[in-house]
């Protein structure tokens, strides 16, 4: 394993739990507080970033925007989906999950123009919404600013992720030789 690919999987646990913890300032704002998730919601979102971490190393460049409106876009598609559909949730989840993974995969794909990417991209978007828990239920005015605000939490995941890939890029070209090396 390449020393950018453990860069990126560390940055994207890091760049996961900042993410959850402002999920939940977001949710306790939005919603109610769910306080007692802070253990589990913040190691399963560290978790499912360090995988998106080592997938989005393989096709989109350390870029805040990009990063984050592409997480973002991918929910907006579920959650769209689920609200334009009156129907069994079994029919919502067989729609959704290909609609997101050709998403994925056509951003991977037109990112760097490989299968390889393609597959990284429609993971990421398998990924996000396992660690998103599906769709955001927009059924109510409070479900509609919480995925509005998902939109904030989303580019902090995303401005930490490239914090940390950067600032190690920087230090590891600094870095004086070691004599021991």
């Amino acid at each position: 394993m390449s020393h950018d690919l453990r860069t990126s999987i560390l940055a994207g646990a890091l760049a996961g739990a900042s993410a959850a913890l402002a999920f939940l300032v977001l949710h306790a704002i939005v919603i109610v507080p769910i306080w007692n998730s802070l253990a589990s919601g913040t190691a399963t979102a560290a978790f499912a970033g360090a995988i998106l971490g080592g997938l989005l190393h393989q096709f989109l460049r350390p870029n805040v925007a990009a990063i984050g409106f592409f997480l973002w876009a991918g929910l907006a598609i579920a959650t769209l989906i689920d609200a334009a559909t009156n129907v069994p949730e079994w029919i919502d989840i067989a729609v959704i999950i290909p609609a997101v993974i050709a998403f994925g995969g056509w951003i991977g794909y037109s990112t760097r123009g490989t299968l390889r990417a393609a597959a990284a991209g429609a993971i990421a978007m398998v990924v996000l919404l396992m660690g998103a828990a599906g769709p955001v239920n927009t059924s109510s005015e409070r479900g509609i600013h919480l995925f509005l605000g998902l939109l904030p939490v989303l580019l902090l995941f995303a401005a930490v992720y490239v914090l940390v890939v950067d600032l190690t890029a920087r230090c590891r070209d600094s870095a004086p030789l070691s004599p021991l090396a």
